[in-house]
């Protein structure tokens, strides 16, 4: 039996904004997160996020915050589908010159399906080591959130800084993870 599996992981997100006021913005957007193991047709895990959202963006800072509603429905190979409704927020400014500062928060209010799903990945290929792996559901009334505040885009846009990372799964027995320290960042926009 093999004990390491080849992934492949495909992440695209698409955001569709309408500009209302020069400083008032509607988004809608939508993530697809595939998963493959190596010699499998059928992906392992199939996501797809929608995500609504107003946001506020002001000059001073380059501040800017994201908040609204959203839907994550995820199918896996073994049969099983799960189904989050969640309230994220999103918050990032410039202080000066390359200082940052950016944090998000998720609340999920709604969960359906099997949240008891092994997790037999530890992490995706996209994913940070202080992430939740995305192979898992969260049960109703859990909180994801985390923080960022450092230099970005120093040099050919990778950046260093602290990163702090919080999550409550409201479950039995009730699970509080917590990651913090020193990360290197890359940012890049096409």
């Amino acid at each position: 039996k093999d004990f390491f599996i080849d992934l492949q992981s495909r992440r695209i997100a698409n955001d569709f904004g309408l500009l209302i006021l020069p400083f008032l913005s509607a988004h809608y957007t939508v993530t697809s997160l595939t998963v493959r193991e190596s010699g499998k047709s059928k992906p392992s895990i199939d996501e797809l996020d929608h995500w609504l959202h107003g946001r506020v963006a002001f000059s001073l800072f380059n501040f800017h915050l994201d908040a609204g509603p959203g839907m994550t429905t995820t199918k896996y190979s073994v049969g099983h589908n799960t189904s989050m409704q969640y309230v994220k927020a999103l918050a990032g400014l410039h202080i000066f010159w390359k200082l940052a500062a950016s944090g998000s928060a998720k609340y999920i209010y709604s969960s359906s399906g099997d949240e008891k799903i092994v997790d037999n990945l530890e992490q995706l290929p996209h994913e940070g080591l202080a992430q939740r792996s995305n192979a898992t559901s969260l049960p109703d009334g859990s909180l994801e959130a985390s923080a960022f505040f450092g230099i970005r885009n120093l040099f050919a846009g990778f950046g260093a800084g602290w990163q702090y990372y919080y999550l409550e799964q409201k479950s039995e027995p009730k699970v509080m993870t917590r990651n913090q320290g020193f990360a290197l960042v890359y940012d890049a926009e096409i």
